[in-house]
């Protein structure tokens, strides 16, 4: 399996995300997601737009998505997660 794996070069298979931009000089640039490869099979942005359904509009909690941010750092996302 090892020879099959591991790096990006021919002959290997390799699930790939495609960006506009540099993520060393500009980690926002993940969200500029142009493509990408699955299988083998390139997947433009208008392919992976119209497989997708968007998601409803969320509304901020009451005390805003700051109180989320807080109950996060303080609870964590899990039971089994808690910071301390």
């Amino acid at each position: 399996m090892d020879r099959d794996l591991g790096t990006v070069e021919p002959g290997k298979p390799a699930d790939l995300t495609l960006v506009d931009g540099d993520l060393f000089q500009d980690f926002d640039a993940l969200i500029h997601t142009s493509g990408g490869v699955r299988g083998g099979v390139l997947q433009e942005r208008r392919d992976l737009q119209t497989a997708f359904s968007r998601p409803t509009a969320r509304t901020a909690p009451e005390r805003g998505w700051d109180a989320v941010t807080e109950q996060m750092v303080r609870d964590g996302c899990c039971q089994d997660h808690r910071m301390e």
